[in-house]
């Protein structure tokens, strides 16, 4: 039941990527109001939106991103500003070019004019310059073909939705949940995590996290994809997968358990266990492991 489960949340995501090569109705902004078919990119409130860039001084304490082929870069000043800024090898027409929309405490961003449509979007590169040490509430991104790269980002909530688009960054920091729904997009980071939930579902997606510390769980679901964590602290994991192995590396001292159920798939524990028909005992089994696998094996070792 669970990998039928697995399937069916992923499928729902292939079924968005096949809609959009073929230039049918898409969303790439989830909940908020963005999405690209025939009749052009639309998002409500177009009105409310200015055009280009700008330097703000405006309390944000949210961001709410759609992009499109390009790439969204953050980085940080000792100013107290925020400046946002695109770039294009293309000539850009005032359609093409970026609009933002200060709503509250939320700053808005959209890749073109609504309405705008095109079988052929520029590729754009967004780059914002935020406060140094600036802590977000929400930071939701809504991207295609379009990659997320940063050094270190810090929020209370974190929620990346993509078709071929990749996360690249060093330190993510959030108080509570990291959300990531991709097809044909991966999420690597280099230095460290830290949140409560951790929650990866993907179609073609891979994950690498070096240094993981969830207070609270890790759920992945995916489909033709690898994820490799490095916890820091143990923490319970729950992992569905087709096609895709867990790599999963703990501390020396971790105590949990692992059940596995699955087909075409192996348990490789590289640690002192007890063994009893899929189900193993490390240490005094404070944690649990529960993975679902087909053609994917579990690969456990110390770190």
């Amino acid at each position: 039941m669970k990998i039928i489960k697995a399937i069916a949340v992923l499928g729902i995501l292939t079924m968005i990527c096949t809609q959009f090569c073929g230039c049918s109705d898409i969303t790439i902004s989830g909940t908020r109001d963005g999405n690209f078919n025939t009749s052009g990119y639309n998002y409500t409130d177009s009105g409310k939106y200015s055009v280009g860039g700008a330097t703000i001084s405006d309390k944000i304490t949210s961001l709410d991103i759609s992009w499109i082929n390009g790439t969204i870069k953050l980085s940080y000043h000792d100013e107290n500003t925020v400046s946002f800024s695109e770039s294009s090898k293309d000539n850009l027409s005032d359609k093409e070019k970026m609009r933002y929309y200060v709503d509250g405490s939320t700053l808005r961003i959209q890749f073109c004019e609504s309405g705008y449509a095109t079988t052929n979007p520029p590729q754009k590169n967004l780059e914002l310059v935020l406060p140094k040490g600036m802590v977000f509430e929400n930071a939701n991104f809504d991207v295609v073909s379009a990659d997320l790269n940063f050094g270190i980002l810090e929020a209370e909530n974190f929620d990346f939705n993509t078709v071929s688009g990749d996360v690249n960054g060093s330190e993510l920091i959030v108080e509570n949940k990291v959300d990531v729904d991709a097809v044909s997009g991966n999420f690597t980071l280099t230095d460290s995590m830290k949140a409560d939930t951790f929650k990866f579902d993907s179609t073609s997606g891979d994950v690498s996290v070096a240094n993981a510390e969830i207070s609270n769980a890790v759920h992945s679901n995916t489909v033709s994809g690898v994820v490799t964590i490095s916890l820091s602290k143990m923490c319970d994991v729950k992992h569905n997968s087709v096609s895709g192995d867990l790599n999963l590396k703990v501390p020396k001292d971790a105590s949990f358990t692992i059940d596995h159920d699955g087909a075409s798939g192996d348990v490789n524990v590289d640690m002192p266990a007890k063994v009893s028909k899929g189900h193993y005992v490390i240490g005094s089994g404070d944690y649990s492991v529960n993975a679902s696998t087909v053609s994917g094996d579990v690969n456990v070792s110390e770190r």
